[in-house]
């Protein structure tokens, strides 16, 4: 009976995890071999080497805002208990410089930081000195935000589109966006356009739609895109959806909790809660805790610190994206196929059972 007790504890804080506010990506930036991408529930570090193998970790739970400046200097700027902090990332540590920053930004070739009251501060020989700079409206970072939407909106988007959802420039001065087209009466399609010669081109479909919010380009040639929950990139003519941030909803009943002596056989999972645990168990524990559609919960794990998720359960299928290592998930087991259904972020397609390790509840 204890361990059933513990195994339910087990299920309620894995499913907590998976139920914290949703990611959604703010900034892609590149500096060397490494992806950083700034989240609404943190920072992570992403990086692809050049063997292929991809090793990746959630940086910390506080950064949301990142900036690398000309010299290739990356900034954080951390939401701590008492004010917003600045950190330098100094070998692969992180150094912290100043309190209470609003933003970082670069005007005239120099850097500058705002903090509380628009005061501003100039990095010099490694250090931050108060400067009396004046910049337009008295707020850098409002103004910069402003000029963008404000010409998205004068941007001429291709007359076949429905609107233009977020945009950047390549190093030729040419548009990139991702745009909306109708595809019925209440459907939509994303594309990733390129605006060239005073004409937009499609280049490629987005093949889900998962509210993308932010374009980036790599100087190697790669078009990141990030939104709810995902991130991809573009690259040879072909979409790669990286799957790494935890995101789950869940449906009806997904917990059955079996108490013979009760006769409480289901409870649904918004009432799985400690007041109502007590209520109904007290001390005790029920018979059996388990997933009504058979699901189990598991990670992945790769030498190469990823796997192809694939839509077809067969090694040439075509693929949903990679799924990083260590990256949690559902899955199916099946004594008798080699390919295991698995779910991420709400996504159903294939691993190799070979990369899949069952989560451990004790």
């Amino acid at each position: 009976m204890k361990k059933i007790l513990f195994l339910l504890v087990f299920y309620l804080t894995t499913f907590a995890a998976f139920a914290d506010e949703f990611p959604w990506v703010k900034q892609i930036m590149f500096r060397d071999s490494t992806v950083w991408i700034a989240v609404n529930d943190g920072l992570y570090k992403i990086n692809i080497k050049k063997s292929g193998k991809i090793d990746w970790k959630k940086e910390d739970k506080n950064s949301t805002n990142i900036y690398i400046d000309k010299y290739n200097r990356l900034w954080k700027i951390s939401q701590e208990s008492k004010s917003n902090v600045l950190y330098l990332y100094k070998d692969e540590t992180w150094i912290q410089q100043k309190e209470k920053v609003k933003y970082i930004f670069e005007d005239n070739n120099e850097l500058y930081i705002s903090v509380l009251q628009d005061t501003y501060f100039k990095y010099n020989k490694d250090k931050w000195i108060e400067t009396n700079i004046q910049i337009e409206q008295n707020n850098y970072y409002k103004t910069a935000y402003v000029k963008k939407y404000a010409n998205m909106k004068k941007l001429t988007r291709d007359t076949t589109a429905h609107h233009i959802i977020t945009y950047t420039y390549d190093k030729e001065g040419d548009i990139w966006a991702i745009q909306t087209y109708r595809k019925g009466r209440h459907e939509y399609e994303d594309y990733l356009c390129q605006y060239k010669n005073n004409k937009w081109e499609k280049k490629s479909l987005f093949p889900e739609n998962n509210g993308i919010s932010t374009i980036f380009l790599r100087d190697n040639g790669e078009i990141w895109v990030g939104g709810y929950a995902f991130v991809a990139y573009y690259y040879n003519e072909m979409w790669t959806r990286i799957f790494f941030l935890d995101e789950y909803e869940f449906n009806g009943t997904d917990i059955v909790i079996v108490d013979k002596e009760e006769d409480i056989p289901v409870i649904n999972d918004d009432e799985l809660n400690n007041e109502e645990l007590a209520r109904l168990y007290g001390d005790s524990a029920p018979d059996a805790v388990y997933f009504a559609d058979g699901r189990k919960i598991g990670f992945i794990q790769d030498a190469d610190g990823y796997v192809n998720f694939r839509k077809q359960p067969n090694g040439n299928s075509e693929i949903h994206g990679i799924i990083l290592s260590n990256v949690r998930v559902f899955y199916w087991d099946d004594k008798n196929t080699n390919w295991w259904k698995v779910e991420v972020n709400n996504i159903k397609g294939y691993v190799h059972k070979s990369r899949i390790k069952q989560l451990e509840s004790s």
